[in-house]
């Protein structure tokens, strides 16, 4: 499996694992498991623009631990997957978060991971609200035709 398509599959089971842990349907490794997988120097940009550090990450992730309801669920889906070098990939994807509140959000993100000798990590996170103008747009280019 290339480095490109194992990245793909950790963002649908980094996102599985979080249902469970939101739900509070995983056992009491979940959260570290989830931060095993972050570089040391991860960061995300989340869809308002804030700037979070790795312990900020988890800080986050921790306070939304078994606070939504069993219905609650994310759809990823994978827009685009590609090396950036022998030891990156790069990771485009759609999430679907239902069941929060009654409310369903959409987002786009891409996320770069790198190949370590502890194994493929997250170093960077940028996610962005899906809203009304949004066209769906799936593959390079198409957002600007």
């Amino acid at each position: 499996m290339s480095l490109a398509e194992r990245a793909a599959t950790d963002v649908v089971v980094l996102h599985d694992l979080f249902v469970a842990m939101f739900a509070g349907r995983a056992g009491a490794g979940a959260l570290a498991d989830a931060m095993s997988r972050m570089a040391p120097d991860f960061v995300r940009i989340g869809p308002e623009g804030e700037v979070q550090d790795r312990a900020a990450v988890e800080a986050m992730l921790a306070a939304a631990v078994g606070n939504v309801s069993a219905e609650f669920a994310i759809r990823i889906t994978i827009e685009e997957a590609r090396a950036l070098t022998p030891g990156a990939a790069m990771v485009r994807y759609r999430e679907d978060q239902t069941g929060r509140g009654g409310a369903s959000t959409s987002r786009r993100s891409t996320a770069v991971f790198v190949d370590t000798d502890a194994g493929l990590r997250w170093s960077a996170l940028h996610e962005t609200w899906i809203g009304a103008a949004d066209r769906g747009a799936t593959t390079r280019g198409e957002a600007d035709t």
